[in-house]
C-alpha cells in the first residue's frame, strides 16, 4: 500500500515516529525529544536501540533506555563486537537488512537520526528504499580528517528534513544544494536538558 508522506499510516491512528540511536552520545542529545514525541497523543514512538548500546563492554546502556520508554524500544542488533574496519562495514550492511526488515513491517512515518556515526548509514539506507523520509539532526557540522565527516554529509543526502545547530551549519547544507524550505536552524536539543537541572 502506497502511503502519503506525512499522512497517518491508517485512518484514525496515531503517527509512527522512527528513532534511532546508537550511542550514548546521540542518546543524550536525543532524549528531550524522545520524552516530547512519548506524551503527544496524535504520535507513536518507535525507538531503534542499536550500535553500542547492546555490547556489554560499553556497559550495554539499551537496559537503562528500555526503562525509561518502556513500550517504544526495540534492539536491532548489528554487531558481533568486534574491533575491525571489516566488522565496521559489516555494522553498515546487516543494519540495513535488519532495520528494512523493521521497517517493511513497523512503516513509520518518518526517521529521526543524529549526525555523524558510521552505525546510523544502515538504516538511512533502509529508510530510503522503504520510502521513509528522514528527519537528520546536526548535519552541516564539520569534523576534518574523521569519517564522521563523510558520514554525515552522506546522511544529508538522504535525509528529507534537515534540523540544524547554527546558522553556518544552515548556511552549509543550502550550498550542498539541499533545499531551503526543508533546512530549520533550531539549535542543538542536547541543551534542552540544562533546562530541568537544578543548578547550586
Amino acid at each position: 500500500m502506497k502511503r502519503g508522506r506525512g499522512n497517518k499510516s491508517a485512518k484514525g491512528s496515531k503517527r509512527v515516529i522512527g528513532v534511532v540511536t546508537s550511542a550514548r552520545a546521540d542518546y543524550g542529545i536525543l532524549k528531550s525529544l524522545l520524552s516530547e514525541i512519548e506524551k503527544d497523543r496524535e504520535l507513536s514512538l518507535r525507538l531503534y536501540i542499536t550500535g553500542s548500546h547492546l555490547e556489554r563492554r560499553f556497559g550495554c546502556s539499551a537496559s537503562l533506555i528500555e526503562q525509561e520508554f518502556k513500550n517504544a524500544s526495540v534492539r536491532v542488533k548489528t554487531s558481533a563486537g568486534l574491533d575491525s574496519l571489516v566488522e565496521a562495514s559489516s555494522v553498515i550492511g546487516k543494519g540495513s537488512l535488519q532495520f528494512g526488515k523493521l521497517f517493511a513491517k513497523d512503516k513509520p512515518e518518518i526517521l529521526v537520526v543524529v549526525g555523524d556515526r558510521y552505525e546510523i548509514l544502515g538504516p538511512a539506507c533502509a529508510a530510503v528504499i522503504h520510502g521513509v523520509p528522514i528527519a537528520h539532526i546536526h548535519g552541516g557540522e564539520r569534523t576534518d580528517g574523521a569519517i564522521d565527516e563523510l558520514v554525515r554529509h552522506a546522511v544529508t543526502k538522504l535525509s528529507t528534513f534537515h534540523f540544524v545547530s547554527t546558522e553556518c551549519y544552515q548556511h552549509r547544507l543550502l550550498q550542498m544544494g539541499e533545499d531551503s524550505r526543508r533546512v530549520w536552524n533550531v539549535g542543538a536539543p542536547g541543551l534542552d536538558q540544562l533546562k530541568k537541572i537544578s543548578f547550586l
